[in-house]
């Protein structure tokens, strides 16, 4: 029994020895189970199915009854609105990661020699709406209109759009024009950018950290085969801190993956979440990663470190230094 008991510690404390000599790959090891469990859990649980949702985009049906023209050959003609100019003539509509449908109106355009009905409603058409690689926006999810403002001298061009409503459209930026196509009033062109968010972020960052990760991985094996084996004696091992390993990979991966995934996924409306943008992606995070990786290894395991030793148990056996 108590020789079982002997070979029981024996083989603890070889085990706990050999994981301790290389704490880095323990580490490496925690990193990559801490992102797979992120992984199932904030890109796969917590994360909405991306379904159809919401009505069909429909327009007001309180139409114009008349110009409020005199009568005669000249009222039978339809006015001029001048169309949208300047530098905030596009009409830029977000459809938010939940998929929610957006409506938005432009700034108010003048309409040219007349007047039409106060407070009505005039019929309005929306070119396609176009994505950069063709794609295009089904005309039953997006819908305009225009409404006349109190004095009858002003039109408004509205815009209702729902990506979700039938199908699931692409992600990514559409862009069209809408314009009014009434009996009372034609022009009014006004451009149109429907931006639709991608939704599942958590994805993108966790294909980030694994990026960054690869990119840490590659940085840390040049310099490990760059190293003497020679150079270094068991106290001043780096890959004996198992916590210092850990805080550098953490550091690493939040240095280099959330810069790239803020600029090219959050702060840009256009992502689509192509494989293209993807591999992108991937480029960036794991080049950042390497290029940050020996300035923060420098940080956290200075060539100076030591291992404090350790008192020795009670009862055990000092062991000698090999001289031979």
């Amino acid at each position: 029994m108590g020789w079982i008991t002997y070979m029981s510690n024996t083989t603890r404390q070889d085990l706990r020895s050999r994981l301790q000599a290389r704490s880095d790959i323990v580490s490496s090891v925690v990193i990559l189970v801490l992102i797979a469990v992120c992984g199932v859990v904030f890109a796969w649980l917590l994360v909405p199915p991306i379904v159809p949702l919401g009505a069909q985009p429909v327009a007001p049906k309180d139409k114009c009854a008349s110009t409020g023209q005199s009568s005669g050959s000249a009222a039978a003609q339809p006015l001029k609105v001048s169309d949208a100019s300047g530098p905030t003539a596009t009409l830029n509509l977000f459809v938010g990661r939940g998929g929610n449908d957006q409506t938005r109106q432009s700034a108010p355009l003048t309409i040219q020699k007349g007047k039409i009905c106060p407070g009505g409603t005039l019929a309005a058409s929306i070119g396609d709406l176009v994505r950069s690689d063709g794609q295009i926006l089904p005309t039953n999810q997006v819908t305009a209109w225009g409404r006349v403002d109190s004095t009858g001298t002003h039109v408004t061009i509205w815009v209702h759009v729902n990506p979700r409503y039938g199908r699931v459209s692409g992600f990514g930026s559409y862009s069209g024009i809408a314009s009014l196509v009434d009996s009372h009033a034609l022009g009014a062109n006004v451009p149109v950018d429907v931006h639709v968010l991608y939704p599942d972020i958590g994805l993108v960052l966790i294909f980030g950290f694994v990026a960054a990760f690869g990119g840490f991985t590659w940085a840390w094996l040049v310099h490990d085969l760059r190293k003497e084996p020679d150079a270094q004696t068991p106290e001043s091992d780096p890959n004996q801190f198992f916590w210092r390993n850990l805080i550098l990979r953490i550091a690493v991966l939040l240095a280099a993956a959330i810069p790239v995934v803020n600029a090219q996924v959050l702060a840009n409306p256009d992502w689509t979440g192509e494989l293209t943008q993807y591999i992108a992606l991937a480029t960036l995070a794991g080049a950042a990663a390497l290029a940050l990786t020996p300035t923060f290894r420098a940080l956290a395991l200075p060539p100076n470190l030591r291992r404090s030793p350790r008192p020795p148990r009670p009862g055990s056996v000092p062991v000698l230094p090999d001289t031979h």
